[in-house]
Protein backbone atom coordinates (compact mmCIF):
# COMPACT_ATOMS: atom_id res chain seq x y z
CA UNK A 1 0.00 0.00 0.00
CA UNK A 2 1.40 3.39 -1.00
CA UNK A 3 1.98 5.88 1.74
CA UNK A 4 -0.09 9.06 1.58
CA UNK A 5 1.06 12.44 2.77
CA UNK A 6 -0.47 15.80 3.46
CA UNK A 7 0.77 19.27 4.36
CA UNK A 8 1.18 19.29 8.15
CA UNK A 9 1.90 23.04 8.20
CA UNK A 10 -1.38 23.76 6.40
CA UNK A 11 -3.25 21.46 8.79
CA UNK A 12 -1.64 23.18 11.79
CA UNK A 13 -2.47 26.63 10.39
CA UNK A 14 -6.14 25.69 9.93
CA UNK A 15 -6.30 24.19 13.43
CA UNK A 16 -4.73 27.34 14.89
CA UNK A 17 -7.27 29.47 13.03
CA UNK A 18 -10.16 27.48 14.50
CA UNK A 19 -8.68 27.42 18.01
CA UNK A 20 -8.33 31.23 17.99
CA UNK A 21 -12.00 31.83 17.16
CA UNK A 22 -14.05 33.56 19.87
CA UNK A 23 -15.59 31.32 22.50
CA UNK A 24 -19.10 32.03 21.24
CA UNK A 25 -18.21 30.53 17.83
CA UNK A 26 -16.59 27.20 18.83
CA UNK A 27 -17.44 24.92 21.75
CA UNK A 28 -14.88 23.71 24.28
CA UNK A 29 -15.57 20.10 23.24
CA UNK A 30 -14.84 20.93 19.60
CA UNK A 31 -11.59 22.67 20.59
CA UNK A 32 -10.58 19.61 22.66
CA UNK A 33 -11.02 17.46 19.55
CA UNK A 34 -8.96 19.83 17.40
CA UNK A 35 -6.17 19.85 20.04
CA UNK A 36 -6.17 16.06 20.30
CA UNK A 37 -6.05 15.53 16.53
CA UNK A 38 -3.38 18.16 15.95
CA UNK A 39 -1.18 16.95 18.82
CA UNK A 40 -1.42 13.37 17.54
CA UNK A 41 -0.38 14.38 14.01
CA UNK A 42 2.46 16.58 15.26
CA UNK A 43 3.81 13.93 17.62
CA UNK A 44 3.62 11.20 14.96
CA UNK A 45 5.50 13.44 12.54
CA UNK A 46 7.99 14.39 15.26
CA UNK A 47 7.07 18.01 14.60
CA UNK A 48 5.54 18.94 17.99
CA UNK A 49 7.04 22.22 19.28
CA UNK A 50 4.53 23.17 21.99
CA UNK A 51 1.85 25.84 22.18
CA UNK A 52 0.88 29.09 23.88
CA UNK A 53 -2.50 30.20 25.14
CA UNK A 54 -4.24 32.68 22.84
CA UNK A 55 -5.17 35.04 25.68
CA UNK A 56 -1.49 35.31 26.69
CA UNK A 57 -0.48 36.06 23.10
CA UNK A 58 -3.27 38.58 22.45
CA UNK A 59 -3.17 40.61 25.66
CA UNK A 60 -2.09 38.67 28.75
CA UNK A 61 1.63 39.24 28.24
CA UNK A 62 1.18 43.00 27.90
CA UNK A 63 -1.02 43.09 31.04
CA UNK A 64 1.54 41.01 32.94
CA UNK A 65 4.39 43.37 32.00
CA UNK A 66 2.30 46.47 32.85
CA UNK A 67 1.48 45.03 36.29
CA UNK A 68 5.13 44.41 37.13
CA UNK A 69 5.67 40.84 35.85
CA UNK A 70 4.04 38.98 38.74
CA UNK A 71 5.66 35.53 39.00
CA UNK A 72 3.59 33.98 41.79
CA UNK A 73 1.07 31.30 40.91
CA UNK A 74 -1.92 31.18 40.94
CA UNK A 75 -1.94 34.99 40.41
CA UNK A 76 -0.11 34.59 37.09
CA UNK A 77 -2.83 32.32 35.70
CA UNK A 78 -5.10 35.32 35.10
CA UNK A 79 -2.49 36.73 32.69
CA UNK A 80 -2.07 33.40 30.88
CA UNK A 81 -5.70 32.27 30.61
CA UNK A 82 -7.65 35.49 31.19
CA UNK A 83 -9.40 37.10 34.15
CA UNK A 84 -12.17 34.46 34.14
CA UNK A 85 -9.65 31.60 34.61
CA UNK A 86 -11.14 28.72 36.56
CA UNK A 87 -14.74 29.65 35.79
CA UNK A 88 -16.97 28.23 33.10
CA UNK A 89 -16.55 31.53 31.22
CA UNK A 90 -13.10 30.66 29.88
CA UNK A 91 -11.90 27.92 27.55
CA UNK A 92 -8.39 26.61 28.31
CA UNK A 93 -8.21 25.12 24.81
CA UNK A 94 -7.77 28.46 23.03
CA UNK A 95 -4.21 27.70 21.94
CA UNK A 96 -1.71 28.43 19.21
CA UNK A 97 0.57 25.57 18.26
CA UNK A 98 4.11 26.00 16.88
Amino acid sequence: MARKTFDIDAFKAECNRILALPEDRVTTEFRKGICTALEHVLHEARAYKGYNDVYWLEQGYDEWKADGSVDEFPAKYRYIFGPAHGSSATDPHRRRYY
